[in-house]
């Protein structure tokens, strides 16, 4: 991310290669909690495989929500 005090690939993982003209932190490194689960950027969220994940989603089998309606968490 720009002014992340990381600079370029592959120090800074908001460059995907040494031709990304994008300096954007992905949802997995940027800080912030993007699905709303309580947790924070790789490692500490399910849902970031890596810390260049795009998506901080945790799968539905281990996000600690009800998502099918039959009664079972996970």
């Amino acid at each position: 991310m720009l002014g992340d005090g990381l600079a370029d690939f592959p120090d800074d993982p908001g460059c995907s290669s040494p031709t990304d003209n994008n300096e954007a932190d992905p949802a997995c490194s940027d800080g912030a909690d993007n699905d709303g689960d309580g947790l924070t950027d790789y490692p500490d969220d399910p849902g970031c495989t890596t810390p260049g994940d795009s998506n901080e989603d945790d799968p539905a089998c281990s996000d600690g929500l009800e998502n099918e309606s039959d009664g079972l968490i996970d």
